[in-house]
């Protein structure tokens, strides 16, 4: 049986936050386990069967990389100047395991995105904030993602153009 430490899974969590705020796509990308995964955001925070619900994203690997390479690419139109972010997770537990995980965790996600953007929209901030579910599994020793749910709590409500991936 796999074990980890409740200080071990903050620090991942909040490296990967960290990853994302500094737009370490290729870094992120490292952060997830090998073969199939998934990251899902459902229209409805309380979905629990991702295929009976609308979803704002239902992503597996091809579709993340293709996100990241976009991401990454220093002359994306949408992203002159680059959207500036910043998260905070807290309020982290420790839940029953789901999905094949060795250990699956919950967190509050708090999500600032600043738009420089064009003339009309400069200066434009964006909130959101929600619960993230993690299923981790550990390889060759590392903690990976094998599957990631956000739950906005405000996802079936009006929401701003998220320019970057939560």
């Amino acid at each position: 049986m796999t074990t980890y430490s409740k200080a071990e899974i903050e620090d991942f969590l909040y490296a990967e936050a960290a990853l994302q705020d500094a737009g370490d796509w290729e870094g992120w990308m490292a952060l997830w386990a090998p073969g199939e995964v998934e990251l899902w955001i459902p229209v409805d925070p309380f979905e629990k069967d991702q295929k009976n619900g609308a979803s704002i994203i239902q992503d597996t690997r091809s579709l993340l990389e293709q996100r990241v390479k976009q991401l990454a690419h220093r002359k994306l139109h949408s992203q002159q100047p680059a959207t500036r972010t910043s998260r905070i997770i807290g309020n982290i537990r420790l839940v029953e395991p789901v999905g094949g995980a060795d250990l699956s965790c919950a967190a509050q996600l708090h999500f600032v995105q600043f738009r420089p953007g064009r003339p009309e929209t400069r200066g434009q901030v964006s909130v959101l904030a929600g619960r993230v579910e993690h299923n981790l599994v550990r390889v060759n020793g590392e903690i990976k993602i094998r599957s990631k749910k956000i739950n906005i709590i405000n996802s079936d409500g009006l929401l701003s153009n998220i320019q970057t991936l939560l």
